[in-house]
C-alpha cells in the first residue's frame, strides 16, 4: 500500500470514528476509483464503510458490475458483498412474502454457493448460517410448508460446527429478561420436525434422543415438544409405547400433543381412544384455528362410529379454517363437503364444538360436572359438590382453566386420586347450570 492511499485510509477510519460516514464512503470511492478496482483489499473495505452508511445496495450494484470482467478472489471482499446480499435480501425479507421469494431464494443460494460455514467462534464472519436459518423460517411460515425443502436446506449445516452454548439474551416486551436459542438448537428443532412430517420416524427418534443428549439447555418449551416427537415416533414405529405416551400426554395437558396421541391411537385402530383424546385437545385450548388436522381426524372417526351430525361439524371446522388460511384442501375434505352440503360461509361456532367435545367425554365417565361448594381463595382451594354425592371433592384454584369459580357456579372437571383421595383437575367454569345448556 503506497503512503499516499495509508494516509487517506486513515483520514477515512477517524471519520467513520467520529461517525461521519459520508466523509469516509467519498474518500473510498475517490480510492478505489483512482486504483481502477484491482486493490480487492480495498474495494472490501469501501464495502465495510459502504454498510455503515446503510448502502449495502450500492455496494452489491458495485461488485455485480465488477465480476463482470473480473473474478473475486479475495475472502474478505467475497465475504462483504455476501453480508451486503444478506442486508438487503435476506434479512429484510418478510418471511410472510410470497411474491417476492423466488428472488429471496436466488440471493440466499448466492450466498451459500460462495461462502461457507465456519466454525462457531468464526461465523459472525460471513452470513452462511444466518442465511440457511432465514431461509428455514421462510419455508416454516409459508402455507403448506414444504418439508423436503426444509430437510434439504438443513443438510447445508454442521451440527458439530453450530454452538449449543452460543445464545442470545434479550428484553422482551413485557421487560422480562429472555435468552434465544443457540444456532446449534435451531437445527436439531427443525430437522427433528421435518423428519417427523416427511414420515421418516426412525431417522427423528434417534435425532431427538441426540438432541436431548447433546443440548442441556432447551428453550420455548422444545424439551417438550422433543420428547413429545420422540414418543410419537415410538409410537409409529411400535403400538407398544403408546401407554407411555398417554402417561407423556396427561402430564402436560397440551392440545398439541393429545393431538398427536389421538393420531397414534387412529393408525392402530383404537377409536375410542383416539375420539378421548383429540376430544381432550379441543378442551385444552382455544386455538381454533390451528386446529385443522385434528377436526378432520374427529370427523373421521365420529362418522366411523355413526355419529355423522357430529362429523358434519367437524369437517365443517376442518373445511372452514382450511379455506380461510389458504391451506391445501384434502381429497377426502372436499368429498365429506359435498356429501354433507356444507356452507363454507357459515362461520365456525366454536362452542358447538367445545360441546361435542365435552359431552363424549361426559358419557364417557372421564369429565364430571359439579357445583362449586367451597371456596377458600386466600388459601387456593376449594370444594366441589356432585349431586347425589355426599362427599365433596377437593381441587386446588389453579387447576381451573377456564372460567371464573365462585361458590354455586357448575364447572365439569377429571378425577384423579391423589394419596387416597379424589382431587379434581383440569377445572372448566361452564354455563347452563347443571342442564349444560351452554359452554362459556
Amino acid at each position: 500500500m503506497n503512503e499516499q492511499i495509508e494516509y487517506n485510509e486513515n483520514i477515512a477510519q477517524k471519520a467513520v470514528e467520529e461517525n461521519d460516514i459520508s466523509l469516509a464512503i467519498k474518500i473510498y470511492s475517490k480510492l478505489c476509483e483512482e486504483d481502477r478496482f484491482k486493490d480487492q483489499n480495498l474495494l472490501a473495505r469501501y464495502g465495510t464503510i459502504l454498510r455503515k452508511g446503510q448502502k449495502s445496495k450500492e455496494f452489491i450494484k458495485i461488485c455485480r458490475e465488477y465480476i463482470k470482467t473480473k473474478k473475486i478472489t479475495n475472502t474478505f471482499l467475497n465475504n462483504v458483498l455476501c453480508w451486503c446480499i444478506y442486508d438487503e435480501y435476506i434479512k429484510k425479507y418478510d418471511e410472510n412474502d410470497n411474491q417476492n421469494f423466488e428472488e429471496f431464494l436466488k440471493e440466499a443460494k448466492y450466498i451459500c454457493n460462495n461462502t461457507k460455514q465456519l466454525n462457531a467462534k468464526e461465523h459472525f464472519k460471513n452470513p452462511y448460517v444466518l442465511t440457511v436459518e432465514k431461509v428455514i423460517k421462510a419455508y416454516n411460515n409459508r402455507n403448506n410448508t414444504n418439508y423436503r425443502e426444509v430437510l434439504n436446506w438443513i443438510k447445508c449445516l454442521n451440527p458439530d460446527m453450530l454452538s449449543s452454548e452460543d445464545v442470545y439474551n434479550f428484553t422482551d416486551k413485557t421487560g422480562k429478561d429472555r435468552e434465544k436459542a443457540s444456532h446449534k438448537e435451531f437445527y436439531y428443532q427443525n430437522k427433528i420436525k421435518a423428519l417427523e412430517k416427511t414420515f421418516q420416524y426412525e431417522m427423528c427418534y434417534k435425532l431427538c434422543e441426540e438432541c436431548l443428549n447433546k443440548i442441556s439447555n432447551l428453550h420455548y418449551k422444545n424439551e417438550i415438544w422433543i420428547e413429545s416427537r420422540k414418543l410419537y415416533c415410538q409410537c409409529m414405529l411400535d403400538s407398544q409405547y403408546i401407554d407411555k405416551y398417554i402417561e407423556f400426554a396427561e402430564e402436560k395437558k397440551m392440545w398439541h400433543i393429545y393431538t398427536k396421541l389421538s393420531d397414534v391411537c387412529f393408525r392402530y385402530n383404537r377409536i375410542d381412544e383416539a375420539i378421548i383424546y383429540g376430544c381432550k385437545a379441543i378442551l385444552c385450548s382455544y386455538e381454533y384455528e390451528r386446529m385443522v388436522k385434528l377436526y378432520l381426524n374427529l370427523a373421521q372417526l365420529f362418522e366411523s362410529i355413526g355419529e355423522n351430525a357430529n362429523a358434519k361439524i367437524m369437517y365443517h371446522a376442518a373445511m372452514y379454517y382450511r379455506t380461510v388460511n389458504a391451506w391445501n384442501i384434502p381429497q377426502e375434505l372436499e368429498y365429506a363437503t359435498e356429501k354433507y352440503n356444507i356452507n363454507l360461509e357459515t362461520r365456525v361456532n366454536k362452542k358447538n364444538i367445545e360441546r361435542i367435545a365435552s359431552n363424549y367425554l361426559l358419557e364417557k365417565g372421564i369429565l364430571k360436572i359439579g357445583k362449586i361448594d367451597k371456596l377458600v381463595k386466600s388459601k387456593g382451594f376449594g370444594h366441589i359438590k356432585i349431586d347425589n354425592e355426599k362427599d365433596k371433592i377437593y381441587f386446588k384454584i389453579k387447576d381451573v382453566r377456564f372460567g371464573h369459580v365462585e361458590e354455586g357456579k357448575y364447572v365439569e372437571f377429571e378425577l384423579i386420586n391423589e394419596k387416597n383421595k379424589r382431587r379434581a383437575i383440569n377445572i372448566r367454569v361452564i354455563g347452563g347450570g347443571r342442564n349444560y345448556g351452554s359452554v362459556c
